[in-house]
């Protein structure tokens, strides 16, 4: 019983997974037999995985990456198995999962698509930033035209407005100015 409850179990886990991402699983025996499924034309049937995908699966690599029929499928797809293990470590079986190449170039597309959008986003926000901050940066010095080109016109009251930076080189200049207006 507790067998058939794990069996139920990873077969509803196995499903689950299955149509959240649509990648069917197989799952194998160490000798690469198919225990179980979530593809629903292969089920029912008798499914061996090809030995070159278990041995790489069970042996020094523990992962398969690549494109495969896996000995039932027409067209190649994107496989990925890794070994399960028990509790204890040891090696059980492995597990397949055998996703549609389109699926997957649909899944690229989407995420430079995203990546795309985003980078402009970005780009946008930055150029925005730089020209409020460009525009706050040169206030004091289109001031100190505005107040030049005044003083040169002859009206000797003006004045420039004190800045928060009064250390700087525009604190020093805005001084300057007042002070020869003074004099």
């Amino acid at each position: 019983d507790a067998e058939r409850d794990q069996g139920d179990a990873l077969r509803s886990l196995a499903g689950v997974a299955s149509r959240m991402t649509d990648v069917d699983f197989l799952i194998c025996d160490t000798t690469g037999s198919v225990l179980l499924t979530t593809d629903a034309d292969l089920a029912g049937k008798t499914v061996v995985v090809p030995e070159d995908i278990t041995q790489t699966v069970l042996g020094s690599e523990r992962l398969y990456e690549g494109r495969s029929t896996v000995g039932v499928y027409e067209q190649k797809k994107f496989v990925v198995g890794v070994p399960m293990t028990g509790e204890d470590g040891q090696v059980l079986g492995l597990v397949l999962a055998v996703m549609d190449g389109t699926a997957l170039m649909e899944m690229w597309r989407s995420f430079i698509g995203l990546f795309f959008m985003l980078s402009a986003i970005i780009l946008l926000i930055a150029f925005v930033t730089s020209s409020v901050t460009s525009m706050n940066q040169i206030k004091p010095i289109t001031e100190m035209v505005q107040a030049t080109r005044a003083y040169a016109d002859g009206n000797f009251d003006v004045r420039m407005q004190e800045t928060e930076d009064a250390g700087g080189e525009i604190g020093e200049l805005a001084a300057a100015f007042n002070a020869m207006a003074d004099s």
